[in-house]
């Protein structure tokens, strides 16, 4: 893993509770292989601390909302809809969950004025493509804008995913992008060779 901030390694894991400290325990600390959380154990919280930036990641992927006094929390693979990524040169893909159907749709990048491939998707698709963003690229975490001022023309892309009651996330970059970039495009890239575009 490498942090969804930063894209460091330098990742220890985090110790909730009270350990004791022993030689070992203090050695790990030291080596940065652990970091101490604190005495709170609760549910959801970071798996790791990034000695390079200071964040602490590895979140479950829980949406936390309100009904009335009530605070929930939903898995976001559960909760999503849709999903739809742009990026220069690359073909613009948009995924759609409604009525128990997934519609994929791929519309070719460049001038040339070919048709969109077209397909329904099944449920094993979506819910492996939800599982690779939320348990491996940790899209959750990411920031919502990645801007590299050095690099204006470096390319424009956004990654929108809608959720159920009209809820979205959307992240986006001009030049910028986050450290799980490469697995992000990774991840469309079947899809693309299935459609036979680019």
């Amino acid at each position: 893993m490498k942090c969804p901030f930063c894209g460091s390694t330098r990742l220890g894991h985090i110790i909730y509770g009270l350990p004791d400290y022993t030689e070992e325990l203090i050695r790990r600390i030291e080596n940065e292989e652990v970091y101490m959380g604190g005495c709170l154990i609760m549910e959801g919280y970071p798996e790791y601390h990034c000695y390079a930036c200071g964040q602490n990641v590895g979140k479950r992927p829980a949406f936390y909302a309100r009904r009335g006094e009530k605070r929930v929390i939903e898995d976001y693979r559960r909760i999503a809809t849709g999903i739809h990524f742009s990026y220069d040169g690359f073909p613009e893909i948009l995924m759609e969950k409604k009525n128990d159907q997934i519609r994929l749709e791929l519309r070719p990048a460049g001038p040339d004025m070919l048709p969109p491939y077209e397909r329904l998707m099944t449920q094993t698709e979506w819910d492996r493509l939800l599982d690779l963003l939320y348990t491996q690229l940790y899209v959750h975490e990411w920031g919502g804008i990645y801007v590299d001022r050095d690099n204006p023309d470096g390319g424009r892309w956004e990654l929108t995913i809608t959720f159920t009651e009209d809820r979205k996330r959307v992240h986006r970059g001009i030049g910028g992008f986050p450290p799980y970039w490469e697995e992000l495009k990774a991840a469309f890239l079947p899809l693309i060779r299935e459609a036979g575009i680019s």
